[in-house]
């Protein structure tokens, strides 16, 4: 009884920390994501054991500012299932989002874009499938080795669809 008391105890005071740096109802706040960050032994240094040489990312969303300077020389050819003949050029900004944070991360990785999202940040699985297929081959020749060796989608749904269950 006294060590179910005490687990008792030491919980609620534990959750009464949590609200106090700002977690409650299961997220965590900006302020408790600070006060975390503030406290963890950082060397404030990025660093990796490869820069993605010859690696093609196919960044699938709203598209990429296909002009950002940040991608400049690195830039595949896009391809848009939302707009027939589009060059998946971003009209939202989230795409070129994700984009920076690839190239950050990998540095010669060539980034290839996929727009399946319109300017509003929508979509269908219909056209997210018609992308994967051009991202598993993008010159529809089962005989070349031309597919993606990464796929970025930082989608979401409000509905489940059956599409992808095969």
């Amino acid at each position: 009884v006294i060590a179910k008391k005490s687990l008792e105890e030491a919980l609620k005071q534990r959750l009464e920390k949590l609200k106090r740096i700002g977690f409650e109802n299961n997220r965590l706040s900006y302020r408790a994501w600070e006060h975390l960050q503030r406290n963890l032994p950082l060397s404030n240094r990025y660093t990796y054991d490869t820069t993605a040489t010859g690696v093609h990312a196919y960044i699938v969303d709203t598209g990429v500012l296909l002009t950002h300077n940040e991608f400049s020389g690195r830039m595949g050819n896009g391809f848009d299932a939302v707009t027939s003949g589009g060059n998946a050029n971003d009209c939202h900004g989230h795409g070129t989002h994700v984009a920076g944070l690839i190239a950050l991360a990998a540095p010669e990785a060539r980034i290839m874009p996929l727009r399946v999202l319109d300017a509003a940040g929508q979509g269908n699985a219909w056209v997210l499938a018609e992308a994967m297929l051009h991202a598993a081959d993008p010159d529809a020749n089962p005989h070349t080795n031309d597919g993606a060796q990464v796929i970025n989608m930082s989608l979401g749904s409000l509905a489940r669809t059956r599409l992808f269950d095969a």
